[in-house]
């Protein structure tokens, strides 16, 4: 695994879709006092056992999909894709979801500090519903993965002589998200679902369990159509964590092949 520790001009640039990071496993990392943090958090102290404290829980898991009420394809496609995952597979018995609607500040609040794993599909970073102040505030000692999939959520901006600022360093200030995967630019909705439906179809696949999560950035990158103006813009923040899958090893095999079905069938076309 790679950690990028970038400067406040090199961190607006692609590094990780170069010919040399473009397969790898790859992070970003303000500060080596952030990455001896993370470290420290979400790392065994041991040299000889160099593995995450927790696993990340494919159960736990928030999403926010369209509060803004406008992105009805987005919200089409992913509804359907939560609501097969459930009948299907049964991963998300224990998902929480906020559709077509604005999220109140503690509903926002509850699902960074309740679950695993948040997903976020809407405008920016949603900093509209919740602002960067009450997340560095916050104490999420259960989040790991922050899936922010919205215009330049991840983009770092210009203040002066100072050090860039943006949400993502707020969820990495807070001290307890492990990993957060945002946009350094703009990008379109047909292209950001398709990036994202790759990746969390990936993640909910029984051959991530007990794999690193960053492993699966790659191919998920390379779906888009537009491989520079869309593939290159996702990028991950943090530390890598290693998925859980809390199914017995007959279940992996079958919803293994269940899997690639409700892609098929859902989404892989339409996207």
């Amino acid at each position: 695994h790679f950690t990028l520790i970038l400067d406040r001009c090199l961190n607006k640039l692609p590094w990780e879709y170069t010919s040399v990071l473009r397969y790898d496993s790859c992070s970003r990392m303000p500060s080596l006092m952030f990455l001896w943090s993370h470290l420290q958090e979400h790392f065994n102290g041991k040299q000889s056992d160099p593995t995450p404290k927790r696993d990340v829980n494919a159960q736990s898991l928030a999403y926010i999909l369209n509060p803004g009420g406008d992105l009805t394809s987005t919200q089409k496609r992913f509804e359907q894709y939560l609501q097969e995952e459930e009948s299907v597979i049964g991963y998300a018995k224990q998902w929480k979801g906020i559709v077509n609607r604005a999220p109140t500040p503690s509903q926002f609040e509850q699902a960074l500090m309740q679950n695993d794993i948040f997903l976020y599909m809407g405008h920016g970073a949603g900093e509209q519903y919740l602002n960067g102040d009450r997340i560095r505030a916050m104490k999420c000692k259960n989040l790991k993965l922050a899936l922010l999939m919205g215009c330049s959520s991840g983009k770092l901006k210009e203040k002066g002589d100072y050090e860039p600022e943006g949400m993502v360093l707020n969820y990495l200030v807070n001290g307890h998200c492990a990993m957060i995967v945002a946009n350094l630019w703009d990008v379109s909705a047909h292209e950001c679902d398709r990036f994202t439906f790759h990746y969390l179809t990936s993640l909910l696949s029984p051959r991530a369990s007990q794999q690193n999560i960053t492993h699966f950035l790659p191919a998920a990158r390379e779906a888009c159509r537009l491989k520079y103006l869309m593939g290159a813009a996702p990028v991950c923040y943090g530390v890598p964590q290693m998925m859980r899958l809390d199914v017995d090893r007959m279940d992996l095999e079958k919803g293994d092949e269940q899997v690639v079905l409700v892609g098929r069938h859902g989404h892989v076309e339409q996207v």
